[in-house]
């Protein structure tokens, strides 16, 4: 419900629209009137339709978990996938992600579209290309939105979980990121637009809406793992709230406040739902300003722009695994 890139990129061409981009035609490409109302409809049948799906959801998985409460307390053992069960695993991989990613890069290398992608026509005049224009400035803001978005979204999560007694900003923040990004750029346009219109605090306001969740959730599955002994000694010691967040806490919960920086930083970086419905001059972020070279027709450039957008993406996956892992 909540992709827009993909339908953009694969649906818009081939004649096959989704709620997504009719919002985004509505209000980035028309001129009608009643363009904006359609926009406001679509995006608020899509908020419905998350939210009970939602509270749906929310309200089947607390069944199941009091009906596993009352029954046997022995934990199912976890079943031995086997040889087998990772070929599946890497075939699946290979060919929903490494194959198309391939492609993606011998595109951005190969001098022309239509020719083969073998070294001979390889060139990186298409990577040198992709940086003309505003792709220096693009970069920036994205990096920039990034970190600010994982700044404050880990420095949230971490606040409001310090306090055992505040419970209610797990279901709302799961509720902001449930809601898809083009419904909930249409709400922050409406709310904040007559001030922050074309400036990349809109957007910024968006991502802080939808990423919250993530740092959330990250930073409080690892509460549970404080020595509690260790924060009442700290307590008893005359030590205030704000000296026991520091001195105990947060360095308990240092792996998982990076780990919930990284993952915020990896959404901000690549998205692009919200950023083309926000965005104005000089605002445009690198997701925006490659899918607007692709509009434009240039493959090339545009298989260019890509994998400069993809690269930093996969490291911060990498990291983010490998501290997940530990």
């Amino acid at each position: 419900m909540n992709s827009f890139g993909i339908p953009a990129v694969l649906g818009i061409p081939a004649g096959y629209p989704t709620i997504t981009t009719r919002i985004y035609s509505d209000l980035a490409r028309s001129a009608d009137p009643a363009a904006f109302e359609r926009a406001l409809v679509l995006a608020a049948l899509l908020v419905v339709v998350v939210l009970l799906v939602v509270v749906t959801g929310d309200r089947f998985i607390r069944t199941a978990v009091r009906s596993r409460s009352g029954g046997s307390a022995r934990e199912p053992g976890r079943p031995e996938s086997g040889p087998r069960g990772a070929i599946v695993v890497w075939t699946y991989l290979g060919l929903t992600t490494g194959l198309p990613l391939a492609a993606l890069t011998l595109t951005g290398l190969t001098k022309a579209v239509g020719l083969a992608p073998v070294p001979s026509n390889w060139t990186v005049g298409n990577f040198a290309e992709a940086w003309s224009g505003d792709a220096w400035g693009a970069t920036g803001r994205s990096l920039l939105l990034a970190a600010v978005a994982a700044t404050v979204a880990a420095a949230l999560g971490l606040l409001v979980r310090a306090r055992p007694s505040v419970t209610w900003p797990g279901g709302v923040t799961a509720a902001a990121f449930a809601v898809p990004g083009s419904a909930l750029a249409v709400a922050v346009l409406l709310a904040y637009g007559p001030w922050l219109r074309d400036t990349l605090l809109i957007v910024l306001v968006a991502y802080l809406a939808k990423f919250w969740a993530l740092a959330d959730r990250a930073v409080a599955g690892s509460f549970g793992s404080i020595d509690a002994d260790a924060t009442r000694a700290a307590r008893v010691s005359g030590a205030r709230p704000a000296l026991t967040l520091r001195r105990i806490v947060l360095p308990m919960l240092r792996p998982a406040v990076m780990a919930a920086w990284l993952l915020v930083f990896l959404f901000g970086l690549h998205e692009l739902t919200m950023s083309s419905l926000l965005y104005g001059p000089g605002t445009a972020t690198l997701a925006v300003h490659t899918l607007n070279v692709q509009q434009l027709g240039d493959i090339t450039v545009t298989a260019a722009l890509a994998v400069l957008l993809t690269v930093p993406g996969l490291i911060a996956a990498v990291v983010v695994g490998r501290r997940r892992s530990r």
